[in-house]
């Protein structure tokens, strides 16, 4: 073999043991243009890109992300669902306090999940204070007013949920709504159903 068979071969045309390229083979039996060696000219397996890429947006574990899905979403359907299953208001009201709960024990997980954080970046201001790195003090001290801010807001919605103008008090309007829609479906349909004699 001359030297010009030797370069082709190298990176040229992927021919097979049986001297066939793939344009010449059965789809099921092409080589993968991209496969990889071992060391041993032994193809190495592919690795799908899921094993170690997460396409996932990451999301704040107890953070007012948690809190702000619970207020969005969608309780006018829960609500509908609900009267389906059980029509009596006694029912509505009880799942009422039970959403109410739900958001007091997020904003309790998010006031904790807060209070760790700001622990955590004045010890690691302090450290870096006593190490003279002011650069990343003041970026320290940014990240700590940013936690400070949600907090605040994590507060806010705590100290006003029982008001009028809550977030909260959506909530319960929409699941009232759904409530009140799911009764009417289920009182109208039991009536324009029945055979009258």
């Amino acid at each position: 073999m001359g030297f010009f068979d030797a370069i082709s071969k190298l990176f040229g045309k992927k021919t097979h043991e049986n001297g066939l390229d793939n344009s010449q083979m059965k789809p099921e039996n092409k080589m993968n243009e991209n496969f990889h060696t071992n060391g041993k000219d032994e193809p190495s397996p592919d690795i799908p890109k899921e094993v170690f890429i997460s396409d996932e947006t990451p999301k704040s574990s107890n953070g007012l992300e948690r809190i702000y899905a619970f207020l969005q979403a969608r309780y006018e359907e829960r609500g509908y669902n609900d009267a389906l299953t059980t029509p009596d208001n006694k029912v509505r009201d009880e799942n009422i306090r039970q959403l109410k709960e739900e958001l007091k024990l997020l904003i309790e997980q998010a006031k904790i999940y807060y209070n760790d954080l700001l622990s955590e970046t004045d010890t690691e201001i302090e450290i870096q204070t006593r190490a003279g790195f002011l650069d990343l003090v003041r970026r320290l001290d940014g990240h700590r007013q940013r936690i400070e801010h949600r907090l605040k807001k994590v507060e806010e919605i705590e100290q006003g949920i029982d008001t009028e103008h809550s977030p909260f008090q959506n909530v319960k309007r929409n699941y009232e709504i759904g409530f009140s829609r799911g009764i009417t479906d289920l009182v109208t349909n039991n009536l324009l159903n029945k055979k009258i004699e």
